[in-house]
């Protein structure tokens, strides 16, 4: 090799790579770590946690007895692990499979969690994942033999089913619109306020679709017109109820939203707080002023109306079209038997949802089909379950108007 075509033999090169690292990093000792700014090594680090300096957060000092309190040592702790174990390495398996075609590698994975976990929840989607991998690569005997074990074992589960009948997802998704457009039925004597019929319509339902997969949302809904016709202590059985028969999903989380706002302690009466901080105001009427927690926009209309619909359409599409980034959800609640609720939630602090306000004042059309008054403002998500509660719209706009500003 020519003395000069190394870079370690071209004094030039050399120089000029001297240059450019002094003039990036500054002159430098030669010695480990020396492109931290903070030189001291990660054992140092974890020895002694304040080595950073001050400002270190002291909740994230590593200790024995923080390492210890993540291990799990009982049967049911083990099983909360296997479980998280088991739905990794079945990630793992499909993003090897589906995001770099490595259907070797994505074998062996789903093969480790079958043989580290048998019997995991995720069984019958590996055993088909494996079925369809050794199916791309031309080996049927061992893709029929993981066909088999899933038919065996889980004869009900849809995959099985769908093996069996290709044809089994488009039968299921015509069985199912029959028991969607019922319950749109449902929803709409609901919302025209129409309670008892709407209960009797849901209890219908049940000898008219055998096998409902919309069965959590009549329930709720069933529970809502409930709360408007029985006591509340009834709503809150139903609602427990309800929660104890359907342990997941959106009606669930749903259930245990309006559960809270229930339960929560009546606080109707002034308090002072113990130590006033500039963020805050003295409370008023139990509401108290917490620009920095999650706020909701609120529409309240003095009656049920199907025409109040037409304001909740129209901010679907000003988020749609304004504010698509933020992920905005409107949501439709009673306050009581006659009046209704549109909701925008969520926003991060006062700031952003009282500029959401007044651009929605701006709006001239967008309560021009509205038949009955109403009122809107800005709450967050500690003075609601309160107001929820108490129900008092003058009070809450009282204070609205004297702190958002």
């Amino acid at each position: 090799m020519p003395q000069g075509a190394f870079y370690f033999y071209n004094p030039s090169l050399k120089a000029t790579g001297y240059s450019e690292f002094v003039g990036r990093f500054g002159n430098r000792k030669n010695e480990d770590n020396w492109r931290r700014g903070n030189k001291k090594s990660d054992l140092t680090a974890l020895e002694n946690p304040d080595a950073n300096g001050p400002g270190t957060d002291e909740a994230s000092a590593v200790t024995y007895e923080s390492l210890m309190a993540n291990i799990p040592l009982t049967s049911e702790q083990m099983d909360v692990s296997n479980a998280k174990l088991a739905t990794a390495y079945y990630r793992l398996g499909t993003i090897y499979k589906d995001d770099f075609n490595n259907y070797n590698q994505s074998l062996q994975t789903f093969e480790l969690l079958q043989s580290r976990i048998s019997g995991n929840a995720h069984e019958p989607q590996a055993w088909y994942q494996m079925y369809l991998l050794h199916s791309a690569q031309n080996d049927m005997p061992q893709a029929n033999l993981y066909r088999d074990s899933l038919l065996q074992r889980y004869p009900n589960d849809p995959l099985a089913l769908y093996m069996q009948n290709p044809n089994y997802a488009s039968e299921q998704n015509n069985k199912s619109k029959p028991a969607e457009q019922y319950y749109s039925y449902a929803f709409n004597l609901y919302e025209n306020g129409q309670y008892r019929q709407t209960i009797r319509a849901i209890d219908s339902s049940k000898t008219m679709f055998a096998e409902n997969p919309f069965a959590a949302k009549y329930e709720l809904l069933k529970a809502f017109a409930i709360g408007q016709t029985e006591s509340r202590d009834t709503f809150k059985a139903v609602l427990t109820n309800f929660t104890k028969r359907y342990t997941d999903g959106p009606e669930q989380q749903r259930a245990k939203e309006l559960l809270a706002m229930l339960n929560a302690p009546a606080t109707n009466a002034v308090q002072t707080p113990k130590e006033k901080k500039p963020d805050e105001l003295i409370p008023t009427g139990g509401f108290t002023f917490n620009p920095n927690s999650a706020q909701y926009i609120v529409i309240l209309f003095d009656e049920v109306n199907t025409a109040n619909k037409t304001v909740q359409d129209s901010l679907q599409r000003i988020n749609s079209k304004f504010h698509a980034a933020e992920n905005l959800k409107v949501n439709t609640m009673l306050l009581d038997e006659k009046r209704q609720m549109i909701m925008v939630k969520q926003f991060k602090n006062s700031t952003l949802a009282f500029n959401y306000f007044n651009e929605l004042l701006e709006h001239e059309n967008l309560f021009d089909a509205v038949e009955t008054t109403y009122h809107m403002f800005v709450i967050d998500d500690k003075n609601f379950p309160v107001f929820f509660k108490n129900k008092n719209v003058e009070q809450y706009q009282a204070f609205f108007e004297t702190n958002y500003k």
